[in-house]
């Protein structure tokens, strides 16, 4: 399940208020830090109630995430997720995750997300060799523990690298140059 709720129905549209939730979430955090806030004081900001914040998020922590994981809801490989990522830019809140005092909860529910982009990444080509010295069945297992650790590193890699293009500010390069400068082609 996605970090973001679908909503169905009556009422504001859910980009509005995503955007509304967010940009209340940034406020508060900036006034008040990031875990002196809760979800009810941001959908109270925002003007929304408790339970229609839950409707757009999972919890406090997926505000920090917006632009990523609609994303990873659109894309089908890393470099789909990466230009559709710049395309619709950071989200608002990873640029100010400092400022905030933000970054352990961003380090924290990066986690999900680093799972979801590995799990995608999983169906990628399998890289690497394996020695002529195991047996049929053992060089099946390690193929696929090589593509679990290199979906793994690319994985955290990609969002150590988003929080960093974030938070780079107006003048940021492009989010692909980052992944390779890190990464060289191999992403």
């Amino acid at each position: 399940m996605t970090a973001l709720k679908r909503r169905a129905g009556a009422g504001r549209p859910a980009a509005s208020s995503h955007t509304a939730l967010e940009e209340a979430a940034c406020e508060l955090a900036l006034e008040q830090g990031w875990d002196n806030v809760s979800a009810n004081d941001i959908a109270q900001r925002a003007g929304v109630s408790r339970s229609s914040f839950f409707n757009y998020f999972a919890s406090k922590a997926d505000v920090l995430w917006r632009n990523v994981d609609v994303a990873l809801d659109s894309a089908a490989s890393l470099r789909e997720f990466v230009a559709r990522l710049e395309e619709i830019g950071p989200p608002t809140a990873l640029t100010y995750i400092d400022a905030m005092g933000a970054r352990g909860a961003a380090e924290e529910s990066s986690v999900a997300r680093a799972n979801r982009l590995a799990a995608m990444l999983r169906g990628g080509p399998t890289l690497g060799t394996v020695s002529s010295q195991v047996d049929a069945d053992q060089a099946a297992a390690l193929a696929t523990s090589i593509q679990r650790i290199r979906s793994a590193s690319l994985a955290s890699g990609t969002l150590t690298a988003i929080v960093d293009w974030a938070a780079s500010g107006l003048g940021r390069a492009p989010l692909h140059r980052y992944l390779d400068a890190a990464f060289g082609d191999n992403w």
